[in-house]
């Protein structure tokens, strides 16, 4: 031992522990000068966001005409103020009033006859009702009379025209086969209304003869001795016969009704068409005359029953339906007359007239500004960074670039636009946010806004580049040695950080204490 520990060594080892020593020492010890310490204190917060805007009137119109025409009324004027509804400017209409007036007179009259409908006929209309069926029922009586008239007379024409075609120079024309040269004679007027023929055949029986006939009748009739003409049938037809001889027996003929080979029978034929066609007219002419005197009968009876009925829900509905078209019309003719009248739409002041008296007015053109110079609102635009904090009711102080920064107004946050707008491509939100009712406020002036989104009073509060955050745990250096301002760690709840860099600590620190805010390198 004694050899291990020589005097050499020893000292070496006491100079090395001193060289320890000594810097142990001085990390210990900071430079002070270093270090900038703040006393905790009371303050109050307050965290904004800035922004600048532009003052907007809440009635900012540009009025104009919706159709075309010669100005012929001008009351406004610049700096006028005016209420709604009230005439700003007016074009030449007369041919508008002139339709409105036609649909208004249209409507009265569509309401009285819904209220004589209601109310039901006075007795002097049911007088002249029952008077209208009683004249229609003569009417229908005498077209009836006519008509029956008219159907005897001209039937009776037919008939004869038709018994004429019938007659048309009847012949008996033999067969082939006859022996008999000589034909009988035809007779008498043939009376029956059914065409055909009749086929008439001798027969002789010893010295004597007669002939059968059949077809349009059928019979036999003894031969007159004398030559005298003998019933064919009994239709009015006769036959007369000469030169018979015994080989006469079995000869035969044909009569035809009509006989269609007689040179009178187109003649006849015609007359008959003729009388048929007249027949029908003048038949079918009364008839019509008779169907028009029941229809009149009719709606007089109908027209009576209305007289003296109490009004129906279809008659009201129908009278209603008239009411309400009518009404339809004066509206459509208001619309016509109000598109030639500019009124204002709501109460303000005229700021601009692009107009003058007897000037064209085109359609949809603006020529009246109307503003209200007592209801002015800022509208600004608020980057997204900063909206998510807006909220309706904030409070906002304005200064505006007109008056100085000295003069401040004081307005609340209104609205906040749900939609964005991308402005040099950036996104951004409009905000609207009131105004107090000052005279030297006008529409259009750049307003600074200052909005307050919260606040603390009277609260601890450090600048915030004295906290430190690491591991999710917030920290603070607190001075333990002020004069050789050592220092430990404190951890520390935050809260608020307003917008001139101070932060609100919530626990952790104590009123007066000293913390470090800054250590230079």
């Amino acid at each position: 031992m004694r050899k291990f520990f020589t005097k050499k060594k020893i000292a070496a080892a006491v100079v090395i522990v001193l060289v320890v020593g000594f810097f142990i020492f001085r990390s210990g010890k900071t430079d002070t000068s270093n270090i900038q310490t703040e006393n905790v204190k009371k303050q109050d917060l307050k965290k904004t966001v800035l922004a600048s805007g532009t003052v907007v009137s809440g009635v900012d119109l540009a009025l104009s005409f919706k159709t075309s025409g010669v100005v012929s009324q001008l009351p406004a004027s610049v700096g006028k103020k005016v209420r709604s509804g009230e005439v700003l400017a007016m074009l030449s209409n007369g041919a508008e009033a002139a339709a409105l007036t036609q649909a208004r007179g249209a409507l009265a009259g569509a309401q009285a006859n819904l209220r004589k409908v209601i109310d039901g006929a006075s007795s002097e209309d049911v007088h002249v009702s029952e008077k209208a069926v009683s004249a229609a029922q003569v009417t229908l009586y005498n077209a009836k009379n006519a008509l029956e008239s008219t159907k005897t007379q001209y039937s009776v024409a037919t008939k004869n025209a038709f018994t004429t075609l019938l007659n048309s120079t009847l012949s008996a024309f033999p067969a082939s086969t006859n022996y008999t040269q000589t034909n009988p004679t035809v007779s008498g007027t043939y009376s029956w209304d059914q065409q055909g023929e009749y086929k008439v055949t001798l027969v002789a029986v010893n010295s004597n003869f007669f002939y059968t006939y059949n077809g349009l009748e059928s019979g036999s009739q003894p031969v007159s001795a004398f030559g005298a003409p003998t019933p064919l049938g009994t239709k009015g037809l006769y036959l007369t016969f000469s030169g018979l001889t015994p080989g006469s027996n079995g000869d035969s003929w044909t009569i035809s009704v009509p006989n269609t080979k007689a040179t009178s029978y187109v003649t006849n034929l015609s007359g008959y068409n003729a009388a048929v066609e007249a027949e029908k007219t003048a038949v079918a002419n009364a008839q019509n005359t008779v169907a028009s005197a029941q229809a009149s009968l009719d709606q007089a009876n109908a027209g009576l029953a209305l007289k003296k009925a109490q009004a129906r829900p279809a008659e009201v509905a129908a009278a209603q339906a008239q009411v309400l078209q009518a009404q339809g019309q004066v509206q459509a003719a208001a619309a016509n007359y109000e598109n030639t009248v500019l009124r204002a739409p709501a109460d303000g002041t005229i700021t601009l007239v692009d107009i003058k008296l007897g000037e064209q007015a085109q359609a949809l053109k603006g020529i009246i500004k109307l503003q209200n110079l007592s209801s002015l609102h800022v509208e600004s635009f608020i980057s997204e960074a900063n909206v998510a904090v807006l909220k309706q009711g904030q409070k906002v102080s304005y200064t505006f670039d007109a008056f100085g920064s000295d003069k401040k107004f004081e307005g609340v946050l209104v609205t906040v636009d749900p939609a964005s707008v991308v402005q040099s491509g950036v996104v951004n939100y409009k905000v609207v946010s009131s105004l107090p009712s000052i005279p030297e406020l006008k529409p259009g002036l750049t307003a600074n806004l200052t909005v307050l989104i919260d606040e603390r009073q009277a609260v601890l509060a450090v600048p915030s580049r004295a906290v430190t955050e690491q591991s999710g745990k917030k920290t603070i250096k607190v001075i333990t040695n002020t004069k050789e301002k050592t220092y430990e760690e404190k951890e520390v709840t935050t809260g608020l950080e307003d917008s001139s860099g101070l932060i609100e600590i919530t626990s952790g620190l104590s009123e007066n204490e000293e913390i470090v805010i800054l250590i230079k390198k």
